[in-house]
């Protein structure tokens, strides 16, 4: 039995994350924990009076969500800034995923929007789900470089789309500077000649990938830069899951752990599941 923390300041993307950790703790029969981080206060009397509101208010908000009793899961309450207290449980109850909303009404907003969801990413020892109020479309993108971090992203999705019987797309990005295969030969650099074959030889490539993994899916090829490339590919699907690697070889790693994280997470219209390898 693993164990799956979700975090939640009782807004519309924290109770989206809610229902869907409870799913996932449901079906893999796995431990849910509840964390909400509540303000720092001077006063220890008020500190502690903070704390039993902040406890009624997610016993009734599970409730409501899930239906589970306050037996039924383990509910932690922190007093701190959300995204120290996320990590730091998360790698105290060794949890094997992380769930939270994409937007909150609080302190959750500020951990999922710019430098404070990189260090999430960059520094939670497991999975990390960042969750969108669901949209149904039954298709999941991953994005892949070919990397052994990607390979464990297209495992999982792979996995995910047999559990759920949902369509999968691998998607690969060319970045502008690439180098040329072997075989490209003579091609004058810039024509669309030069540019076809790169393609076709990274479509290839992704299908042997693909194939190596086992995972049944939809190909597909696109040019970079990588992040406004996953977001218009998820976009155009539409996805109801982006599963990415924590790190990689190429732009990958910089879609969830460095300047971009803020474009992707603000701009994809689903939620994303960032995969340790």
């Amino acid at each position: 039995m693993s164990t799956l923390l979700v975090a939640t300041d009782f807004g519309p993307s924290a109770d989206a994350a809610v229902r869907t950790a409870d799913a996932w703790a449901s079906e893999r029969g796995d431990e849910l924990v509840v964390l909400h981080c509540a303000p720092v206060c001077r006063d220890a009397i008020a500190q502690q009076e903070v704390i039993r509101e902040a406890s009624d208010a997610v016993q009734a908000s599970v409730a409501e969500l899930t239906g589970r009793g306050v037996r039924d899961f383990r509910m932690v309450i922190e007093a701190g800034r959300p995204h120290v207290e996320i990590v730091r449980l998360a790698e105290s109850i060794g949890a094997s995923m992380i769930f939270v909303g994409a937007r909150g009404s609080a302190g959750i907003a500020r951990a999922l929007v710019g430098h404070t969801a990189e260090k999430i990413a960059r520094y939670a020892h497991c999975d990390v789900m960042m969750v969108r109020p669901l949209r149904r479309s039954g298709k999941i993108l991953v994005a892949t470089d070919l990397s052994n971090s990607a390979d464990a992203a297209v495992r999982a999705a792979a996995q995910l789309s047999r559990e759920r019987d949902m369509s999968l797309t691998a998607l690969r990005v060319i970045e502008d500077a690439v180098p040329l295969p072997p075989n490209m030969g003579m091609v004058p650099a810039g024509s669309p000649m030069l540019a076809d074959l790169i393609e076709q030889e990274a479509l290839v490539e992704l299908r042997a990938n693909m194939t190596r993994l086992g995972g049944h899916a939809t190909s597909m090829v696109t040019w970079g830069p990588v992040p406004e490339a996953i977001v218009a590919a998820a976009s155009a699907l539409p996805a109801e899951l982006v599963v990415v690697g924590s790190v990689g070889r190429t732009g990958l790693a910089r879609v969830v752990l460095g300047n971009t994280a803020e474009t992707v997470l603000a701009q994809l219209p689903c939620s994303v599941w960032i995969v340790r390898s």
